[in-house]
């Protein structure tokens, strides 16, 4: 029943080996949590509906089509048939090829586990993020950029192995599947998790499953009217803000001030600290943690050094 929503492209190759940037559709232009925000995991776009239109699918094929023509790349990308995919024309690098109508739950890969699978990840992220903002005595409400965190999370943890296998069932390969094929983790469900957490008894009244998939028939795309879009040639920067502060009018009024170098320089100690005293985190883990934290302190080195202007003495 909820309002807050957004729209999710999801595109990866046969064998798992590239899963491209998630592409995150939603309502407002300038969310009020993406204050000083300057790098975003996904590319976001806006309108009114939060839908994959037309223009959005046509700019997002013609920048992906620069990408693959700078690295000497040609692919063959197959898209569902809706009126948001148009088929666009002069694409050098990438062939579309469209699936008859009505066979996307037939032929179309990402629809035989990949989508779902996302969605569970997602799910289980957000159940957590529930719990631990609950343990923590915190009633924040999980805005935008929390979402987003947590599908990019969630795509991340799609394993090459289920994506592969899902473009299998669709008949992409003559082999058979198992139920060895797809990860165990997909499937394990939060139930014990959420009878464990008292504060889910006002949310969740059915079971993880289908909770993943309350949102299965909602519409994600269509033909928009004048009306719903978002930015509008004759729509002044004032206007556009405040539209955008009603669209965020739930959202409390925090201004959120990016941590300096030093402090993330400081939470990636206590993180490295934590990981040291615990053998229940993966090997890996320490080693990416010192990697971005020895990046950090070369940035923190640089700004350091920087020489200063006798301009840095004057107040702009």
């Amino acid at each position: 029943m909820s309002k807050d929503r957004i729209t999710v492209l999801v595109v990866a190759n046969m064998t798992g080996t590239v899963k491209k940037k998630l592409l995150v559709i939603g309502k407002s232009k300038n969310p009020r949590c993406f204050k000083n925000v300057k790098r975003l995991p996904v590319d976001y776009k806006s309108n009114r509906r939060a839908w994959m239109v037309s223009e959005i699918f046509e700019k997002f094929l013609r920048d992906w089509d620069k990408e693959l023509c700078a690295s000497k790349k040609k692919i063959l990308l197959l898209v569902d048939n809706c009126s948001a995919h148009p088929n666009v024309q002069h694409l050098k690098a990438i062939n579309l090829c469209f699936l008859p109508p009505n066979t996307t739950s037939v032929l179309q890969p990402l629809d035989q586990g990949i989508i779902r699978n996302l969605k569970v990840h997602f799910r289980r992220a957000l159940v957590m993020k529930m719990i631990e903002n609950a343990d923590k005595n915190d009633g924040a409400k999980i805005d935008l950029l929390d979402t987003i965190i947590m599908i990019s999370k969630a795509w991340d943890a799609v394993s090459q192995n289920t994506i592969a296998n899902c473009f299998r069932h669709a008949g992409f390969c003559s082999s058979a599947l198992s139920e060895a094929d797809f990860d165990d983790e997909d499937d394990i469900p939060l139930i014990q998790l959420i009878r464990e957490a008292n504060v889910m008894d006002n949310y969740f009244n059915v079971k993880f499953d289908d909770f993943v998939d309350v949102d299965e028939n909602l519409v994600t795309w269509g033909q928009l009217n004048d009306e719903d879009f978002l930015v509008n040639p004759n729509t002044s920067q004032a206007e556009q803000e405040a539209h955008d502060a009603d669209e965020d009018e739930d959202d409390p009024d925090v201004e959120f001030e990016p941590p300096s170098t030093l402090e993330a320089i400081e939470a990636l100690k206590v993180v490295r600290n934590y990981i040291s005293f615990n053998d229940k985190v993966n090997e890996d883990a320490i080693k990416n943690v010192i990697i971005l934290e020895r990046a950090l302190e070369k940035n923190y080195f640089l700004q350091c050094n920087i020489q200063t202007k006798i301009t840095d003495f004057f107040k702009k």
